[in-house]
């Protein structure tokens, strides 16, 4: 599991696309702007954790 790299939290799957294992119609991985398409978000900084 990853920490967050301002906090050094634990970082949770990201909701909005089931931790990054959320597919299009094609099969193709969904990208999404809540965790800034790391599929992991910080309770405190939300996805934009990743410099």
């Amino acid at each position: 599991m990853s920490d967050c790299e301002k906090c050094h939290r634990s970082l949770q799957d990201c909701q909005a696309c089931n931790g990054g294992r959320s597919r299009g119609i094609a099969g193709t991985k969904l990208t999404c702007s809540k965790c800034n398409t790391t599929g992991q978000v910080c309770s405190e900084h939300g996805g934009h954790w990743k410099r």
